[in-house]
Protein backbone atom coordinates (compact mmCIF):
# COMPACT_ATOMS: atom_id res chain seq x y z
CA UNK A 1 0.00 0.00 0.00
CA UNK A 2 2.77 2.78 0.70
CA UNK A 3 4.85 1.71 -2.56
CA UNK A 4 1.27 2.60 -4.16
CA UNK A 5 0.78 5.77 -2.77
CA UNK A 6 4.77 6.46 -3.19
CA UNK A 7 4.01 5.68 -7.01
CA UNK A 8 1.19 8.04 -7.11
CA UNK A 9 3.38 10.73 -5.69
CA UNK A 10 5.56 10.35 -8.14
CA UNK A 11 3.42 10.53 -10.88
CA UNK A 12 1.90 13.93 -9.88
CA UNK A 13 4.90 15.40 -9.58
CA UNK A 14 6.00 14.56 -12.91
CA UNK A 15 3.01 16.08 -14.57
CA UNK A 16 3.31 19.39 -12.59
CA UNK A 17 6.83 19.45 -14.31
CA UNK A 18 5.64 18.62 -17.34
CA UNK A 19 2.53 20.68 -17.27
CA UNK A 20 4.89 24.00 -16.10
CA UNK A 21 7.22 22.81 -18.97
CA UNK A 22 4.03 22.86 -21.94
CA UNK A 23 3.25 26.27 -20.75
CA UNK A 24 6.30 27.66 -20.94
CA UNK A 25 6.37 26.40 -24.24
CA UNK A 26 3.42 27.64 -25.10
CA UNK A 27 2.99 31.40 -23.27
CA UNK A 28 6.93 33.01 -23.73
CA UNK A 29 7.98 36.00 -22.21
CA UNK A 30 7.47 38.53 -24.00
CA UNK A 31 10.07 41.05 -24.48
CA UNK A 32 9.19 44.83 -24.16
CA UNK A 33 9.91 45.98 -28.04
CA UNK A 34 8.80 49.60 -27.28
CA UNK A 35 11.35 49.86 -24.14
CA UNK A 36 14.07 47.99 -26.07
CA UNK A 37 13.72 50.32 -28.99
CA UNK A 38 14.02 53.07 -27.14
CA UNK A 39 16.81 51.74 -24.95
CA UNK A 40 18.73 51.79 -28.20
CA UNK A 41 17.82 54.97 -29.40
CA UNK A 42 19.19 56.64 -26.17
CA UNK A 43 22.36 55.12 -26.40
CA UNK A 44 22.86 56.30 -29.73
CA UNK A 45 21.44 59.26 -29.05
CA UNK A 46 24.10 59.76 -25.61
CA UNK A 47 27.31 58.44 -27.82
CA UNK A 48 30.13 60.89 -27.39
CA UNK A 49 32.41 61.04 -30.33
CA UNK A 50 33.90 63.76 -32.80
CA UNK A 51 33.10 63.19 -36.44
CA UNK A 52 35.66 65.88 -37.31
CA UNK A 53 38.24 63.75 -35.47
CA UNK A 54 37.64 60.46 -36.02
CA UNK A 55 37.71 60.93 -39.96
CA UNK A 56 40.15 63.38 -40.27
CA UNK A 57 38.35 66.61 -41.64
CA UNK A 58 40.73 68.69 -42.77
CA UNK A 59 40.40 73.28 -42.42
CA UNK A 60 40.18 74.05 -45.41
CA UNK A 61 38.25 77.19 -45.11
CA UNK A 62 34.52 75.84 -46.51
CA UNK A 63 36.84 74.95 -49.88
CA UNK A 64 37.04 71.73 -51.14
CA UNK A 65 40.70 71.69 -51.17
CA UNK A 66 43.37 73.96 -49.58
CA UNK A 67 47.18 74.02 -50.36
CA UNK A 68 49.63 76.03 -48.84
CA UNK A 69 53.00 76.63 -49.82
CA UNK A 70 55.74 75.42 -47.25
CA UNK A 71 59.34 76.13 -49.37
CA UNK A 72 59.96 77.86 -52.40
CA UNK A 73 63.45 77.80 -53.72
CA UNK A 74 64.78 78.59 -57.58
CA UNK A 75 67.80 78.13 -60.02
CA UNK A 76 68.96 79.54 -62.71
CA UNK A 77 71.78 77.50 -65.28
CA UNK A 78 73.20 79.36 -68.65
CA UNK A 79 74.61 76.89 -71.09
CA UNK A 80 75.46 78.15 -74.33
CA UNK A 81 72.01 79.18 -76.11
CA UNK A 82 69.71 77.96 -73.69
CA UNK A 83 68.76 79.21 -69.97
CA UNK A 84 66.93 76.62 -67.43
CA UNK A 85 65.18 78.02 -64.41
CA UNK A 86 64.33 75.05 -62.07
CA UNK A 87 61.82 75.84 -59.12
CA UNK A 88 61.46 73.18 -56.26
CA UNK A 89 58.39 74.19 -54.21
CA UNK A 90 57.44 72.69 -51.47
CA UNK A 91 53.49 72.26 -50.47
CA UNK A 92 50.97 71.32 -47.81
CA UNK A 93 47.85 70.06 -49.62
CA UNK A 94 44.66 69.39 -47.34
CA UNK A 95 41.17 67.69 -48.59
CA UNK A 96 38.03 66.59 -47.72
CA UNK A 97 35.42 64.23 -49.63
CA UNK A 98 31.78 63.92 -49.49
CA UNK A 99 31.75 61.00 -50.99
CA UNK A 100 34.51 57.95 -51.53
CA UNK A 101 34.92 56.83 -54.96
CA UNK A 102 35.23 52.22 -54.94
CA UNK A 103 38.49 52.13 -56.15
CA UNK A 104 38.93 48.76 -54.64
CA UNK A 105 36.90 45.51 -54.29
CA UNK A 106 34.08 46.60 -52.03
CA UNK A 107 31.02 43.11 -53.36
CA UNK A 108 29.07 42.44 -50.25
CA UNK A 109 30.02 45.42 -48.44
CA UNK A 110 28.82 48.68 -50.24
CA UNK A 111 24.89 49.26 -50.85
CA UNK A 112 22.52 51.65 -49.98
CA UNK A 113 21.89 51.39 -46.56
CA UNK A 114 23.74 49.57 -45.05
CA UNK A 115 25.00 50.46 -41.84
CA UNK A 116 28.84 50.49 -41.18
CA UNK A 117 31.39 52.10 -38.87
CA UNK A 118 32.53 55.22 -39.10
CA UNK A 119 36.07 54.19 -37.84
CA UNK A 120 39.68 54.09 -39.54
CA UNK A 121 38.64 51.43 -41.87
CA UNK A 122 36.22 53.85 -43.76
CA UNK A 123 39.14 55.85 -44.22
CA UNK A 124 41.13 53.14 -45.62
CA UNK A 125 37.67 52.81 -48.55
CA UNK A 126 37.17 49.31 -46.47
CA UNK A 127 33.75 50.06 -44.60
CA UNK A 128 33.42 48.06 -41.78
CA UNK A 129 30.05 46.18 -41.54
CA UNK A 130 27.62 46.56 -38.96
CA UNK A 131 26.20 42.82 -38.39
CA UNK A 132 23.06 43.67 -36.38
CA UNK A 133 19.24 42.74 -37.24
CA UNK A 134 17.84 44.86 -39.65
CA UNK A 135 14.28 46.77 -40.19
CA UNK A 136 13.24 46.45 -43.79
CA UNK A 137 14.38 49.58 -45.85
CA UNK A 138 13.22 51.65 -48.53
CA UNK A 139 15.07 53.10 -51.40
CA UNK A 140 14.96 55.34 -54.73
CA UNK A 141 16.38 55.03 -57.66
CA UNK A 142 16.58 58.18 -59.55
CA UNK A 143 16.06 57.84 -63.26
CA UNK A 144 13.98 60.23 -65.31
CA UNK A 145 10.79 59.13 -65.79
CA UNK A 146 10.97 56.56 -62.97
CA UNK A 147 8.34 57.98 -60.32
CA UNK A 148 6.88 55.51 -58.02
CA UNK A 149 8.44 52.74 -59.93
CA UNK A 150 12.03 53.60 -58.85
CA UNK A 151 11.03 53.79 -54.93
CA UNK A 152 11.22 49.98 -53.62
CA UNK A 153 11.09 48.69 -50.01
CA UNK A 154 13.28 45.60 -49.18
CA UNK A 155 11.92 43.14 -46.03
CA UNK A 156 15.27 41.44 -45.22
CA UNK A 157 17.81 44.07 -46.45
CA UNK A 158 21.18 42.77 -47.80
CA UNK A 159 23.66 43.33 -50.51
CA UNK A 160 21.98 40.38 -52.96
CA UNK A 161 17.93 41.25 -52.09
CA UNK A 162 19.18 45.19 -52.70
CA UNK A 163 20.56 44.54 -55.76
CA UNK A 164 17.92 42.38 -56.96
CA UNK A 165 15.30 44.98 -56.12
CA UNK A 166 17.42 47.80 -57.88
CA UNK A 167 17.37 45.45 -61.17
CA UNK A 168 13.53 45.14 -61.14
CA UNK A 169 13.77 49.13 -61.27
CA UNK A 170 16.30 48.81 -64.03
CA UNK A 171 14.52 46.26 -65.68
CA UNK A 172 11.28 48.95 -65.57
CA UNK A 173 12.91 51.77 -66.93
CA UNK A 174 14.57 50.01 -69.58
CA UNK A 175 11.21 48.63 -70.74
CA UNK A 176 9.11 51.71 -70.13
CA UNK A 177 11.02 54.70 -69.79
CA UNK A 178 13.65 54.39 -72.03
CA UNK A 179 10.90 53.40 -74.59
CA UNK A 180 8.94 56.36 -74.11
CA UNK A 181 11.96 58.54 -75.41
CA UNK A 182 13.94 59.30 -71.72
CA UNK A 183 17.48 59.44 -72.16
CA UNK A 184 19.86 59.48 -69.32
CA UNK A 185 23.19 60.92 -70.25
CA UNK A 186 26.36 61.05 -67.52
CA UNK A 187 26.34 64.15 -65.14
CA UNK A 188 30.56 63.75 -65.34
CA UNK A 189 32.80 65.37 -63.19
CA UNK A 190 36.15 66.37 -64.10
CA UNK A 191 39.51 66.93 -62.27
CA UNK A 192 43.04 67.23 -63.70
CA UNK A 193 46.33 66.99 -61.90
CA UNK A 194 50.24 67.06 -62.57
CA UNK A 195 51.85 64.35 -60.76
CA UNK A 196 54.85 64.71 -58.02
CA UNK A 197 53.61 61.78 -55.49
CA UNK A 198 50.92 58.98 -55.91
CA UNK A 199 48.60 60.64 -52.72
CA UNK A 200 49.05 63.93 -54.31
CA UNK A 201 47.71 63.44 -57.60
CA UNK A 202 45.21 61.13 -56.22
CA UNK A 203 43.85 64.17 -53.89
CA UNK A 204 43.97 66.54 -56.78
CA UNK A 205 42.24 64.12 -58.77
CA UNK A 206 39.31 63.59 -56.51
CA UNK A 207 40.19 60.51 -55.87
CA UNK A 208 42.20 58.67 -53.13
CA UNK A 209 45.82 56.44 -53.47
CA UNK A 210 44.63 55.54 -49.62
CA UNK A 211 41.42 53.62 -51.06
CA UNK A 212 42.90 52.09 -53.79
CA UNK A 213 44.27 48.62 -53.98
CA UNK A 214 46.06 46.45 -56.78
CA UNK A 215 45.70 47.71 -60.06
CA UNK A 216 44.37 50.78 -59.19
CA UNK A 217 47.12 51.79 -56.89
CA UNK A 218 49.62 50.91 -59.32
CA UNK A 219 47.82 53.95 -61.63
CA UNK A 220 48.87 56.82 -59.35
CA UNK A 221 52.94 55.94 -59.79
CA UNK A 222 53.72 57.77 -62.45
CA UNK A 223 55.51 60.84 -61.49
CA UNK A 224 57.01 64.22 -63.15
CA UNK A 225 60.59 64.96 -62.87
CA UNK A 226 62.99 67.43 -64.55
CA UNK A 227 63.10 65.77 -67.97
CA UNK A 228 59.19 64.54 -68.08
CA UNK A 229 55.75 65.86 -66.74
CA UNK A 230 52.92 63.65 -66.24
CA UNK A 231 49.41 64.61 -65.82
CA UNK A 232 46.29 62.62 -64.97
CA UNK A 233 42.46 63.59 -66.00
CA UNK A 234 40.14 62.07 -63.94
CA UNK A 235 36.44 61.46 -65.38
CA UNK A 236 33.48 60.69 -63.04
CA UNK A 237 30.48 59.92 -65.11
CA UNK A 238 27.17 59.25 -62.65
CA UNK A 239 24.64 57.37 -64.63
CA UNK A 240 22.41 57.31 -61.55
CA UNK A 241 22.07 57.20 -57.62
CA UNK A 242 20.74 54.62 -55.82
CA UNK A 243 19.29 56.89 -52.20
CA UNK A 244 18.28 55.02 -48.70
CA UNK A 245 15.53 57.01 -47.16
CA UNK A 246 17.26 58.72 -44.28
CA UNK A 247 15.86 57.24 -40.70
CA UNK A 248 13.66 59.09 -38.78
CA UNK A 249 15.58 57.69 -35.92
CA UNK A 250 18.27 56.20 -34.87
CA UNK A 251 16.81 52.74 -33.93
CA UNK A 252 14.36 52.42 -36.75
CA UNK A 253 16.85 51.20 -38.90
CA UNK A 254 17.37 47.42 -36.45
CA UNK A 255 14.70 44.96 -35.97
CA UNK A 256 12.69 43.98 -33.44
CA UNK A 257 14.93 41.31 -32.37
CA UNK A 258 18.14 43.54 -32.47
CA UNK A 259 19.07 44.02 -28.43
CA UNK A 260 20.30 46.60 -26.79
CA UNK A 261 23.35 44.35 -25.16
CA UNK A 262 23.86 43.43 -29.25
CA UNK A 263 24.06 47.39 -30.30
CA UNK A 264 26.34 47.46 -27.37
CA UNK A 265 28.61 44.92 -28.29
CA UNK A 266 29.37 46.59 -31.71
CA UNK A 267 28.83 50.10 -31.29
CA UNK A 268 30.68 52.60 -28.79
CA UNK A 269 31.93 56.05 -29.15
CA UNK A 270 34.73 54.68 -31.14
CA UNK A 271 32.85 52.66 -33.56
CA UNK A 272 30.56 55.56 -34.69
CA UNK A 273 27.40 54.03 -36.30
CA UNK A 274 27.19 55.15 -39.71
CA UNK A 275 25.38 54.01 -43.07
CA UNK A 276 25.65 53.92 -46.95
CA UNK A 277 23.36 56.88 -47.76
CA UNK A 278 23.66 56.96 -51.68
CA UNK A 279 25.43 54.50 -54.27
CA UNK A 280 26.39 56.66 -57.62
CA UNK A 281 26.88 54.15 -60.44
CA UNK A 282 28.33 54.68 -63.49
CA UNK A 283 31.94 54.57 -64.45
CA UNK A 284 35.41 56.35 -63.63
CA UNK A 285 37.80 57.24 -66.87
CA UNK A 286 41.35 58.37 -66.28
CA UNK A 287 44.00 60.00 -69.31
CA UNK A 288 47.28 59.78 -68.13
CA UNK A 289 49.12 62.13 -70.45
CA UNK A 290 53.38 62.02 -70.52
CA UNK A 291 55.54 64.64 -71.77
CA UNK A 292 58.86 65.18 -72.61
CA UNK A 293 59.04 68.93 -73.93
CA UNK A 294 60.36 71.97 -72.09
CA UNK A 295 56.54 73.23 -71.43
CA UNK A 296 55.49 73.98 -68.57
CA UNK A 297 53.11 71.66 -65.87
CA UNK A 298 50.31 74.43 -66.56
CA UNK A 299 50.57 74.63 -70.40
CA UNK A 300 50.26 70.71 -70.68
CA UNK A 301 47.49 70.72 -68.17
CA UNK A 302 45.47 73.33 -70.32
CA UNK A 303 46.69 71.32 -73.81
CA UNK A 304 44.34 68.12 -72.36
CA UNK A 305 41.83 70.86 -71.34
CA UNK A 306 41.80 71.55 -74.71
CA UNK A 307 41.69 67.75 -75.74
CA UNK A 308 39.08 67.31 -73.77
CA UNK A 309 36.73 70.02 -75.37
CA UNK A 310 37.23 72.72 -72.47
CA UNK A 311 37.35 76.41 -73.94
CA UNK A 312 40.62 77.68 -74.57
CA UNK A 313 42.55 80.90 -75.14
CA UNK A 314 42.56 80.57 -79.38
CA UNK A 315 45.85 82.08 -79.43
CA UNK A 316 47.51 79.41 -77.96
CA UNK A 317 45.72 76.14 -79.61
CA UNK A 318 48.73 76.01 -82.13
CA UNK A 319 51.09 75.60 -78.89
CA UNK A 320 48.61 73.13 -77.53
CA UNK A 321 48.62 71.04 -80.58
CA UNK A 322 51.50 70.50 -80.54
CA UNK A 323 52.06 69.39 -77.10
CA UNK A 324 49.51 66.75 -77.85
CA UNK A 325 51.26 65.53 -80.91
CA UNK A 326 54.43 65.68 -78.73
CA UNK A 327 52.81 63.54 -75.77
CA UNK A 328 51.94 60.10 -74.61
CA UNK A 329 48.17 59.17 -73.62
CA UNK A 330 46.52 56.10 -72.03
CA UNK A 331 43.18 55.50 -70.86
CA UNK A 332 42.34 53.61 -67.95
CA UNK A 333 38.95 52.49 -67.14
CA UNK A 334 37.69 51.26 -63.89
CA UNK A 335 35.01 48.35 -64.28
CA UNK A 336 33.09 46.63 -61.95
CA UNK A 337 34.50 45.48 -58.41
CA UNK A 338 37.41 48.15 -59.31
CA UNK A 339 38.76 45.98 -62.15
CA UNK A 340 41.32 47.89 -64.16
CA UNK A 341 41.82 47.89 -68.23
CA UNK A 342 44.26 50.08 -69.68
CA UNK A 343 44.47 51.67 -73.90
CA UNK A 344 47.03 53.66 -74.89
CA UNK A 345 45.09 56.62 -77.23
CA UNK A 346 48.45 58.10 -78.43
CA UNK A 347 52.23 57.73 -78.55
CA UNK A 348 54.69 60.97 -78.78
CA UNK A 349 54.51 62.31 -82.98
CA UNK A 350 52.54 59.06 -84.29
CA UNK A 351 49.10 60.51 -84.35
CA UNK A 352 47.88 64.29 -85.76
CA UNK A 353 46.39 66.88 -83.42
CA UNK A 354 42.71 66.52 -84.98
CA UNK A 355 43.08 62.78 -84.36
CA UNK A 356 43.92 62.48 -81.20
CA UNK A 357 41.19 65.28 -80.55
CA UNK A 358 38.64 63.01 -81.69
CA UNK A 359 39.85 60.02 -80.06
CA UNK A 360 39.62 61.99 -76.58
CA UNK A 361 36.28 63.37 -77.15
CA UNK A 362 34.64 60.03 -78.30
CA UNK A 363 35.93 58.51 -75.32
CA UNK A 364 34.68 61.01 -72.62
CA UNK A 365 31.00 61.80 -74.76
CA UNK A 366 30.31 58.77 -76.50
CA UNK A 367 27.60 56.19 -76.36
CA UNK A 368 29.59 55.02 -73.39
CA UNK A 369 28.62 58.15 -71.45
CA UNK A 370 24.75 57.18 -72.13
CA UNK A 371 22.92 54.90 -69.45
CA UNK A 372 21.59 52.15 -71.30
CA UNK A 373 20.39 48.26 -70.77
CA UNK A 374 23.65 47.34 -72.50
CA UNK A 375 25.35 50.16 -70.27
CA UNK A 376 24.47 50.15 -67.11
CA UNK A 377 27.21 51.48 -65.01
CA UNK A 378 28.73 49.99 -62.33
CA UNK A 379 29.25 51.58 -58.39
CA UNK A 380 31.64 54.04 -58.34
CA UNK A 381 31.40 56.25 -55.45
CA UNK A 382 29.28 56.03 -51.94
CA UNK A 383 28.30 58.97 -49.31
CA UNK A 384 28.39 57.99 -45.97
CA UNK A 385 26.02 59.75 -43.12
CA UNK A 386 25.96 58.88 -39.27
CA UNK A 387 22.99 57.73 -37.69
CA UNK A 388 22.95 59.22 -34.34
CA UNK A 389 22.18 62.25 -36.31
CA UNK A 390 21.87 61.85 -39.81
CA UNK A 391 24.70 64.41 -40.44
CA UNK A 392 27.28 63.65 -43.48
CA UNK A 393 30.18 62.14 -42.26
CA UNK A 394 33.12 64.15 -44.20
CA UNK A 395 36.90 62.69 -44.66
CA UNK A 396 39.84 64.38 -44.63
CA UNK A 397 43.19 63.64 -45.90
CA UNK A 398 46.40 65.54 -46.00
CA UNK A 399 49.74 65.50 -47.52
CA UNK A 400 53.19 66.72 -48.18
CA UNK A 401 54.95 67.07 -51.53
CA UNK A 402 57.48 69.16 -53.40
CA UNK A 403 57.05 69.57 -57.21
CA UNK A 404 60.16 70.54 -59.22
CA UNK A 405 59.74 72.72 -62.43
CA UNK A 406 62.62 72.88 -64.83
CA UNK A 407 62.12 75.16 -67.88
CA UNK A 408 64.80 74.98 -70.18
CA UNK A 409 64.09 78.16 -73.10
CA UNK A 410 66.59 79.02 -76.02
CA UNK A 411 67.94 82.81 -75.45
CA UNK A 412 67.65 83.66 -79.15
CA UNK A 413 65.83 81.90 -82.25
CA UNK A 414 67.85 81.52 -85.58
CA UNK A 415 65.23 82.58 -88.31
CA UNK A 416 64.92 82.27 -91.63
CA UNK A 417 62.39 84.12 -93.98
CA UNK A 418 62.20 82.05 -97.81
CA UNK A 419 61.01 84.74 -100.12
CA UNK A 420 59.39 83.07 -102.39
CA UNK A 421 57.93 85.08 -105.28
CA UNK A 422 56.68 88.67 -106.41
CA UNK A 423 53.77 88.92 -107.86
CA UNK A 424 51.72 92.00 -110.20
CA UNK A 425 48.11 91.40 -110.20
CA UNK A 426 47.66 94.27 -111.86
CA UNK A 427 50.20 96.49 -114.10
CA UNK A 428 49.33 99.57 -113.25
CA UNK A 429 47.88 100.03 -116.79
CA UNK A 430 50.96 101.34 -118.37
CA UNK A 431 50.10 104.53 -120.20
CA UNK A 432 49.18 104.65 -123.27
CA UNK A 433 49.34 101.31 -123.73
CA UNK A 434 51.68 98.12 -122.61
CA UNK A 435 53.07 96.94 -119.29
CA UNK A 436 54.70 98.64 -116.19
CA UNK A 437 57.93 98.79 -115.48
CA UNK A 438 58.62 97.77 -111.95
CA UNK A 439 61.37 97.58 -109.50
CA UNK A 440 61.18 95.97 -105.58
CA UNK A 441 62.91 95.70 -102.62
CA UNK A 442 62.84 93.30 -99.79
CA UNK A 443 63.83 94.66 -96.33
CA UNK A 444 63.75 92.74 -93.24
CA UNK A 445 63.55 95.21 -90.07
CA UNK A 446 63.90 94.57 -85.94
CA UNK A 447 63.82 96.83 -82.68
CA UNK A 448 60.26 97.46 -83.78
CA UNK A 449 61.13 98.11 -87.26
CA UNK A 450 63.88 100.74 -86.92
CA UNK A 451 67.05 98.97 -87.89
CA UNK A 452 68.05 96.97 -90.94
CA UNK A 453 68.94 93.23 -90.22
CA UNK A 454 68.87 92.26 -94.10
CA UNK A 455 67.48 92.82 -97.62
CA UNK A 456 67.02 91.56 -100.74
CA UNK A 457 66.76 94.23 -104.42
CA UNK A 458 65.44 93.05 -107.75
CA UNK A 459 68.41 94.76 -108.90
CA UNK A 460 66.46 96.20 -112.43
CA UNK A 461 63.42 97.37 -113.70
CA UNK A 462 61.41 94.68 -115.42
CA UNK A 463 58.71 94.61 -117.01
CA UNK A 464 55.33 92.90 -116.04
CA UNK A 465 51.94 92.53 -117.03
CA UNK A 466 48.66 91.20 -114.80
CA UNK A 467 49.35 87.60 -113.03
CA UNK A 468 53.01 88.02 -114.21
CA UNK A 469 55.54 86.66 -111.31
CA UNK A 470 59.14 86.69 -110.43
CA UNK A 471 60.69 84.00 -108.30
CA UNK A 472 63.19 84.95 -105.99
CA UNK A 473 63.64 81.59 -104.15
CA UNK A 474 66.25 83.00 -101.55
CA UNK A 475 66.18 82.54 -97.71
CA UNK A 476 67.30 85.51 -95.13
CA UNK A 477 68.95 83.85 -92.19
CA UNK A 478 69.21 86.11 -88.81
CA UNK A 479 69.12 85.68 -84.94
CA UNK A 480 67.43 87.63 -82.75
CA UNK A 481 66.81 87.36 -78.53
CA UNK A 482 63.44 85.33 -77.67
CA UNK A 483 61.99 88.33 -75.28
CA UNK A 484 58.73 89.41 -74.86
CA UNK A 485 57.50 91.87 -77.00
CA UNK A 486 60.74 91.56 -79.98
CA UNK A 487 59.60 92.17 -83.56
CA UNK A 488 60.90 91.80 -86.83
CA UNK A 489 59.33 92.78 -90.19
CA UNK A 490 59.39 91.53 -93.66
CA UNK A 491 58.88 94.56 -95.78
CA UNK A 492 57.90 94.87 -99.69
CA UNK A 493 58.41 97.82 -101.12
CA UNK A 494 57.79 98.50 -104.99
CA UNK A 495 57.96 101.37 -107.48
CA UNK A 496 56.75 101.32 -111.12
CA UNK A 497 57.79 103.20 -113.80
CA UNK A 498 55.67 104.62 -117.18
CA UNK A 499 56.47 106.53 -120.47
CA UNK A 500 54.64 109.00 -122.60
CA UNK A 501 54.82 109.14 -126.21
CA UNK A 502 58.26 110.59 -125.89
CA UNK A 503 59.48 108.06 -124.62
CA UNK A 504 60.01 109.53 -121.16
CA UNK A 505 59.72 107.50 -118.11
CA UNK A 506 57.64 108.68 -114.97
CA UNK A 507 56.69 107.05 -111.41
CA UNK A 508 53.07 106.67 -110.84
CA UNK A 509 52.18 107.49 -108.13
CA UNK A 510 49.68 104.87 -106.79
CA UNK A 511 53.29 102.53 -106.88
CA UNK A 512 55.85 105.17 -105.83
CA UNK A 513 57.20 103.63 -102.97
CA UNK A 514 54.51 101.93 -101.75
CA UNK A 515 54.85 99.04 -98.98
CA UNK A 516 53.13 96.33 -97.67
CA UNK A 517 54.40 94.73 -94.11
CA UNK A 518 54.30 91.45 -92.09
CA UNK A 519 55.33 91.61 -88.62
CA UNK A 520 55.66 88.67 -85.93
CA UNK A 521 56.20 89.32 -82.55
CA UNK A 522 57.41 87.08 -79.83
CA UNK A 523 54.66 86.36 -77.33
CA UNK A 524 54.04 85.70 -74.03
CA UNK A 525 53.51 82.38 -74.90
CA UNK A 526 57.11 81.48 -76.06
CA UNK A 527 56.71 81.42 -79.70
CA UNK A 528 56.80 83.68 -82.67
CA UNK A 529 53.59 84.82 -84.20
CA UNK A 530 52.07 84.29 -87.67
CA UNK A 531 54.99 82.03 -88.98
CA UNK A 532 52.82 78.84 -89.91
CA UNK A 533 52.59 78.36 -93.70
CA UNK A 534 53.06 80.43 -96.52
CA UNK A 535 52.45 84.39 -95.53
CA UNK A 536 51.32 87.01 -98.10
CA UNK A 537 51.74 90.95 -98.17
CA UNK A 538 50.19 93.00 -101.01
CA UNK A 539 49.95 96.60 -101.55
CA UNK A 540 48.25 99.04 -103.99
CA UNK A 541 44.83 99.41 -105.54
CA UNK A 542 42.44 97.27 -107.27
CA UNK A 543 44.35 98.70 -110.70
CA UNK A 544 47.48 98.73 -109.36
CA UNK A 545 48.70 95.96 -107.24
CA UNK A 546 51.49 93.81 -106.32
CA UNK A 547 52.12 91.36 -103.46
CA UNK A 548 54.96 89.21 -101.98
CA UNK A 549 54.83 85.41 -100.78
CA UNK A 550 57.11 84.37 -98.20
CA UNK A 551 57.58 81.80 -95.09
CA UNK A 552 59.15 82.12 -92.05
CA UNK A 553 61.11 78.84 -90.13
CA UNK A 554 61.69 79.35 -86.87
CA UNK A 555 65.06 77.29 -85.00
Amino acid sequence: MKTVKNLIKVTLIVNLILLLISCNEDSPVKVDTEKNAADIQEYISKLSYNPDQMLNVQATGGEESKREVLEDTSSTITAGNTTTICRQTTYNLKKNFDQIAILRPTTGIVWAGALVKGNQSLMDGIPEPIGIERAPITFSVNLPGMGANGTRTVNNPAASSVQAAIDSSLEWWNNNAYVDGYVNAANSSFHLGTSYSSKQLSLDVDLNAEWASGSVSTQFNYFSSETKKVVMAVFKQAFYDVIFDTPTSPEKVFSEEASLDKVKNIINDSAAPAYIKSVTYGRIIMFRMESTSSYKSADIEAAFRYAAGYSVDGNLKTTYEEILTESSIDLVTIGGNAAVATEPISSSKTNSANTILDKVRGIISGQNAVYSKDNPGVPIAYSVFYLKDNSLAKLGYTTEYTANECVTTQNSNTIKVYLDEFVVNNDCDGWPLGDGDFWFRVRILNENNNQLVTQYDSGSWIKYGDGDTKKINTTKTFTLPRNVGKKFTVQLICWEQDYDILGKGFYDSRMNGKTASGTHSFTSSGSWSGTSGRRYVSTGDKNCNVGLYYTVTIQ
